[in-house]
């Protein structure tokens, strides 16, 4: 079975509800949250200038290509992208896989 990963860069602080999100609604389990730095540089001088970081929350999911359609809709939706502040998603082939499957 094949896997994509579905990475979505949010605002700082939306990632955890948004993992119990995906869990309660589409049972997907396989995801993991953390925070990365941004900086916005200045570049009017000789030299660039750190002049803020900003700090984003990444989801990243691992999810069966047959449901690939279906949760990248359903995030798409979920983190209003497109809108201000919605964030970014884009999915890639996972090279290697194990699903995850939540005992019931």
């Amino acid at each position: 079975m094949s896997h994509h990963v579905i990475t979505c860069v949010v605002e700082s602080g939306r990632g955890p509800a948004f993992l119990e999100r995906l869990a309660a609604e589409l049972g997907v389990h396989s995801a993991v949250f953390f925070k990365s730095r941004h900086a916005v540089a200045d570049w009017s001088g000789r030299r660039a200038a750190v002049v803020e970081g900003i700090e984003r929350d990444e989801v990243a999911i691992l999810i069966a290509d047959s449901r690939l359609d279906e949760v990248f809709l359903w995030v798409h939706a979920a983190l209003a992208v497109g809108e201000p502040g919605g964030g970014v998603i884009f999915a890639h082939r996972a090279t290697r896989a194990t699903e995850i499957v939540m005992p019931a």
